[in-house]
């Protein structure tokens, strides 16, 4: 493939056209300058293993629910909710961020499964003894929620590592307990150090101690968002130098009838939305365009510090979609388009596929759906790149979770996008409009998330073909006038498609359905409540 687009690349420089191929940036050390203009065949892992132990096969990304990911020693980690066979976090090991391999267990201690788990926790001798022991204690414990849920992992000071972990007393109840453990190296195994939060009287007032997720601002202030549906998402500061809670509360200022108020247990709210959970923040300095997105003026362009929030909305097995806020604050005023309310968010994702239909067999090359994909995490590389690692059932209605991998970019307005397509090691760079119009004859096919629910979306979820982008700014489809289309900036793009302005960006891509390496839009309407979503078709 590589000599494929060598020859390719050849061919049009010297016609004088795709300058973009070659790195566009003057910036030094900037990924783009030495990445390839578009990924090679990423050969994805099969999709084998879901329901089997993962500890006794090569599940590889199978059963990875809720994952989070770190980089360290040059290679990246993923650990996830507890499930099929495993208890004390699974970790995979990943070297480029496409095909990962099981290693381990994180928490160690617990034995095989979920009657080794309670034996152990009954005799006193669990490794998550005082956690178990607080959560007998309150009312709601009913013996039945024997899972490890929604794990984070950082960096630790003075070196080493901290986990933070969640254990709840019931499927869907909010007392719930986040705890801290620490290991010497990634892979653990971590021991139990204290309580971080415990929401014993949680429910309709305060919100639900699971789905930690770590984050600093730009003084090197230490945070941890939490929160799952009951009564949204809050946070509270950390100290760097011990990663337990700053105001110096441990595990017997946080039992009930402690003398700690609940406003001290629980910290700031940072959005009142009881319809979201996994909340996970980073800090970009994203760049803004104010002007005329058909006559680009690049004094119009500002750049602003923003702390972007994204969180999963809706039922995890059926209707989840992934939805992002924004605010120049660490702990408070993050906002969206749709505000901070129930189903509010500007919408990241959602249930979409690249089929053409349950029964169209012409692009069988892609045998998956993204159904309910969610409750992600956000990574910078060291290379510079910006993925999202979230969990995807494969087909739609179906539970058969994997964990995928995906781009994510700012738009002109500096909303959060992510590419439509799983990561094959592509770059973000410069992009040509003659590409845009050129490599694939300007033939896309496209998919609108409008709803939650992919049988209520745009076309039941699936993909529309017949789209052309022309040189001319015109979208036709099946030769029918349908908008227009302006790229400005590196790579930004506004689609005015039947009379929505949409705001996206175009990113490189590997087109599953066709097998090969293109171009790829994602973008965000106005309003922010639908995704248009693009991909080159030849």
């Amino acid at each position: 493939m590589k000599k494929i687009f060598c020859i390719l690349m050849s061919i049009v420089l010297c016609m004088g056209l795709f300058v973009a191929f070659a790195a566009c940036d003057d910036k030094p050390n900037d990924p783009a300058e030495e990445a390839e203009p578009f990924p090679d065949d990423p050969e994805f892992n099969a999709f084998i293993g879901f329901g089997a132990a993962n500890n006794t096969t090569n599940t590889m990304e199978a059963n990875s629910h809720d994952p989070v990911v770190i980089e360290a020693d040059g290679k990246f980690y993923s650990f996830n909710t507890d499930n099929y066979g495993d208890f004390g976090y699974a970790v995979r090991e990943s070297e480029d961020m496409i095909h990962w391999k099981y290693v381990g267990v994180a928490i160690e201690g617990f034995g095989s499964g979920a009657t080794d788990v309670q034996a152990k926790c009954k005799a006193g001798t669990s490794p998550l003894q005082e956690v178990y022991d607080a959560l007998t204690q309150a009312s709601r414990w009913d013996n039945s929620c024997w899972t490890l849920w929604a794990p984070e992992v950082v960096e630790a000071k003075g070196g080493g590592y901290w986990l933070y972990g969640s254990w709840t007393s019931a499927f869907g109840s909010p007392q719930s307990i986040i705890f801290q453990c620490y290991a010497d190296e990634v892979t653990g195994p971590y021991e139990y150090v204290d309580m971080i939060i415990f929401s014993y009287d949680g429910g309709g007032s305060w919100p639900n101690a699971i789905d930690a997720s770590v984050y600093y601002d730009t003084d090197g202030n230490m945070y941890m968002a939490y929160g799952s549906f009951s009564h949204g998402i809050h946070c509270i500061e950390l100290d760097p130098a011990t990663g337990l809670r700053k105001d110096g509360l441990r595990a017997e200022s946080l039992m009930p009838g402690s003398s700690a108020s609940q406003a001290q247990r629980y910290g700031a709210s940072l959005v009142p939305n009881g319809q979201m959970e996994g909340p996970v923040i980073s800090y970009h300095e994203v760049e803004v365009y104010t002007g005329d997105v058909k006559n680009f003026d690049e004094g119009a362009v500002k750049t602003e510090g923003r702390y972007y929030m994204m969180g999963s909305s809706n039922s995890l097995s059926s209707n989840y979609n992934m939805r992002s806020y924004y605010s120049t604050d660490p702990t408070s005023g993050f906002t969206s388009y749709l505000g901070t309310g129930s189903n509010s968010g500007n919408r990241v994702s959602g249930s979409f596929s690249w089929r053409l239909s349950a029964g169209r067999t012409e692009q069988a090359k892609i045998g998956f759906d993204f159904f309910a994909p969610g409750h992600n995490d956000m990574i910078t590389t060291s290379t510079g790149k910006n993925l999202i690692a979230y969990h995807n059932r494969i087909q739609f209605g179906s539970n058969t979770h994997y964990l995928f991998t995906s781009l994510y970019s700012f738009n002109s307005r500096g909303d959060l996008v992510i590419s439509p397509n799983r990561y094959a090691g592509e770059t973000e760079r410069k992009i040509e409009a003659e590409e845009i119009t050129s490599l694939s004859e300007g033939n896309y096919n496209y998919a609108l998330v409008t709803d939650n629910n992919y049988s209520s979306s745009f076309n039941g979820g699936y993909a529309m073909t017949g789209m052309k982008l022309s040189a001319d700014n015109t979208i036709t489809i099946d030769g029918e006038s349908a908008g227009e289309w302006y790229l400005y900036g590196e790579n930004w793009i506004y689609i005015e498609l039947d009379g929505v302005a949409y705001y996206g960006v175009v990113l490189p891509a590997w087109i599953e359905y066709c097998g090969r390496a293109g171009l790829t839009v994602s973008a965000l309407s106005e309003d922010g409540q639908d995704c248009l979503y693009m991909n080159m078709n030849w």
